[in-house]
């Protein structure tokens, strides 16, 4: 994983940015070619989507309380009647503890 972008805490996310996170895996769901982690830290949770192959590949072999670090783009998700919700797009994953 290149280090370019500070890592940073789930609170501190802003949309339409670039961003570096570390945290837990609180849960790992894959819906065909994608996969989403629930990510969380000391500050918050988020949702990781995966798209490449080897990065699903390398998410569907970890448990559950895994520890990852993941860099990629945050996205806000259109959700009605509720505060903003982000997500982050990543293309970098790394497996820091199983």
């Amino acid at each position: 994983m290149s280090s370019k972008s500070e890592t940073l805490s789930i609170s501190k996310l802003q949309a339409k940015s670039t961003a570096s996170i570390a945290g837990r895996v609180l849960s790992i769901r894959t819906l065909g070619k994608i996969c989403f982690l629930t990510l969380e830290d000391f500050t918050g949770q988020i949702q990781v989507v995966l798209s490449q192959p080897e990065l699903i590949e390398t998410a569907q072999s970890m448990a559950p309380q895994s520890i990852v670090q993941v860099e990629g783009e945050v996205l806000q998700i259109p959700q009605p009647q509720q505060p903003q919700q982000l997500e982050l797009q990543a293309p970098s994953l790394e497996l820091i503890q199983k």
